[in-house]
């Protein structure tokens, strides 16, 4: 995962933790970053998944190699979500990652 840092100001990391200590999900930061373009850039890079708190209607995925999944049904803010890599597969750990968050098969689909 690529999460921001356990700062004030990016009080959203606190409540992923939550949501995952409540699902009792396994997670591996393997980085932070408090800029979700940088983020999204590791992202497309293939290096892990982030979360991101956007605002709707600001074009940030336009013409970009990302999907998105609203968590607005898990965590207070309506513009949370899981981003991954446009148009790649995804693998069979991520789905079942997927799949846990979601607690069945049930995986929304992307809104972009």
């Amino acid at each position: 995962l690529i999460l921001p840092p356990k700062t004030a100001g990016f009080p959203y990391r606190n409540e992923i933790e939550e949501l995952f200590r409540e699902k009792r999900l396994k997670y591996f930061v393997i980085m932070e970053s408090s800029n979700i373009e940088l983020s999204s850039l590791y992202v497309e890079m293939g290096l892990g998944v982030s979360f991101a708190s956007i605002a709707k209607g600001v074009p940030v995925f336009e013409n970009r190699k990302l999907d998105r999944i609203s968590l607005n049904h898990f965590l207070k803010s309506d513009y949370i979500c899981i981003i991954s890599r446009k148009g790649k597969k995804i693998t069979k750990f991520q789905n079942a990652f997927l799949e846990m968050l979601f607690d069945s098969s049930h995986s929304e689909n992307s809104d972009t």
